[in-house]
């Protein structure tokens, strides 16, 4: 096992860039400080332009989104957090950022299910729990997503921060979707995922993927 040789917050920085300047368009970004993001869950809340790439590249119209509320944490042993310290602009897309471990050679546990080498990342019961009902209570007006990459080197990150990549090598999943799984596993951006230890292989989205389930409500099917 080789943990990723950069930090957490580098990777969160690459992939805001990314989704500032890389992604075509200008997006809206709140990053809540350290203390703040406890009570909150997330590391981002963003919400692209009506004109950003990703409406036409999933050919649906913008999900309205939503202003974050203390209401929306009012179940919550994290806290709630006041009005003025959150955003009153409109929000569509929630992600906490997850630094993987690179797991190789016949050791890894996973190996057989995976076939070859595997990342993989932990989430904390606190954390995911306000995030489960986060996105929950957002329901359709905004998704809430755990991403990490599936590279695990600093030279990798800086490659793809280079040519903008940071996003396209990233995977994306729905804290439902992990569940009680205490920890996730893929081995590439945009395929799937799997539980700890032995959970069913489940999507994991890549970015272009984001906003799919929204398309049903977007457009009246579903």
């Amino acid at each position: 096992m080789v943990a990723a040789t950069f930090e957490e917050k580098t990777y969160e920085t690459a992939y805001n860039a990314d989704l500032i300047a890389g992604a075509g368009g200008n997006w809206r970004v709140f990053s809540p400080g350290q203390v703040l993001e406890k009570v909150t869950g997330f590391d981002v809340a963003a919400d692209p332009g009506p004109e950003h790439l990703i409406w036409r590249v999933l050919r649906v119209p913008r999900p309205r989104g939503l202003s974050l509320m203390p209401s929306h944490w009012a179940s919550s042993r994290s806290g709630v957090p006041k009005a003025r310290e959150l955003p009153s602009m409109p929000l569509s897309l929630i992600l906490q950022f997850k630094r993987p471990e690179y797991l190789y050679g016949s050791r890894a546990a996973q190996r057989r299910l995976w076939h070859g080498p595997y990342y993989r990342f932990s989430r904390s019961t606190e954390q995911h729990s306000v995030l489960k009902r986060l996105e929950s209570k957002l329901a359709d007006d905004a998704i809430v997503r755990y991403a990490s990459p599936a590279f695990h080197t600093l030279g990798e990150l800086e490659e793809a921060q280079m040519e903008r990549k940071v996003i396209a090598l990233s995977g994306h999943v729905a804290p439902s979707v992990f569940g009680r799984h205490r920890v996730w596993t893929y081995n590439a951006a945009g395929t799937y995922g799997r539980g700890n230890p032995a959970g069913r292989a489940r999507p994991v989205e890549a970015f272009d993927d984001l906003f799919a389930s929204l398309i049903g409500v977007s457009s009246g099917r579903g």
